[in-house]
């Protein structure tokens, strides 16, 4: 990135023109110039949040473990590892589907109509779950449609419907 010792020696150059013409070419130019270093500011400025908001988020969801605890049915209970006080955790919820798949956030079921649910763990922590799905449509919602991505059909408190990949997700695709 430019640095202001660049920028002051454009104006050393400039500085030292003595015609009106150069002059008014000169103000032009270090408008010019501000604008452009403004610009490269909110560029790098945005970069570092991406960076920060959305790769480390990406990179912890990538590596964390799925839930294989999850029994298929019309009800079911997660049994979580033993908590920081020695009792075991169970969390029973209805199902709205067929059972696809278990993450961090949320529990993915295939609908009767064909859609996916991705509805939030209902543990103690749901609202974290809740906002972290939201976080995931407003993620679909800017990037917008794209032939190689999961289409988002609606999003509300209660999870997001998206529509179904019949070759499941991408890791079991690429395993394959």
């Amino acid at each position: 990135m430019m640095g202001h010792s660049f920028c002051a020696r454009i104006v050393m150059v400039f500085a030292n023109a003595v015609s009106p013409t150069t002059a008014t070419f000169q103000m032009a130019f270090m408008l010019l110039l501000q604008t452009l270093w403004q610009c490269l500011s909110v560029c790098f400025s945005l970069k570092n949040w991406i960076e920060i908001a959305l790769i480390s988020s990406l990179s912890r969801l990538i590596h964390w473990p799925t839930c294989h605890d999850i029994e298929v049915g019309p009800q079911y209970n997660y049994k979580a590892n033993e908590t920081g006080h020695g009792k075991v955790e169970t969390i029973s919820r209805d199902a709205q589907g067929q059972f696809i798949s278990g993450g961090l956030t949320g529990i993915v079921e295939l609908l009767d109509d064909g859609t996916v649910l991705k509805s939030p763990f209902p543990d103690a922590e749901m609202e974290n779950h809740i906002l972290d799905i939201a976080k995931e449509a407003s993620i679909y919602h800017c990037v917008g449609p794209h032939e190689r991505l999961v289409q988002i059909l609606g999003h509300s408190r209660d999870g997001l419907i998206l529509e179904y990949m019949k070759n499941s997700d991408l890791k079991t695709y690429i395993q394959a």
